[in-house]
């Protein structure tokens, strides 16, 4: 997770939420210690700071939680999938056997995907 594009994203969903931020110009962030100071004490912005800290910390478990650094995109050949459709679709009846349709084993399709996605696995 990219700290610095992930901090800036926090803030502007803050400020679409209507968060004050009169109180920025006092409130600097800490790359080391990773939270928002205030540069001078004062316990009138204490309460703010509290609360960009906790949504803070809150923003980063859910982003780590949603998107793990270990995750690698599967990215499929539209035209392979396609053509493997293609190649393995039949010709039968639909469900009231009124109408011819074309259908396919979907768990020969599974395991062609899962073939695909294993090579490029490999491959990386």
């Amino acid at each position: 997770m990219d700290i610095n594009k992930e901090k800036i994203a926090h803030e502007k969903h803050l400020l679409s939420q209507g968060v004050d931020f009169k109180y920025l110009p006092n409130i600097q962030y800490n790359e080391l210690e990773n939270v928002y100071e205030l540069i001078e004490w004062d316990e009138e912005y204490s309460e703010a700071l509290n609360e960009i800290n906790s949504s803070w910390c809150t923003w980063q478990a859910a982003k780590a939680q949603a998107v793990p650094d270990t995750y690698t995109p599967i990215v499929l050949a539209l035209e392979d999938v396609q053509s493997k459709i293609a190649q393995a679709s039949f010709l039968t009846m639909d469900a009231d056997n009124e109408n011819e349709v074309y259908a396919v084993d979907a768990n020969e399709l599974h395991e062609y995907i899962a073939e695909l996605i294993e090579a490029q696995e490999q491959s990386q």
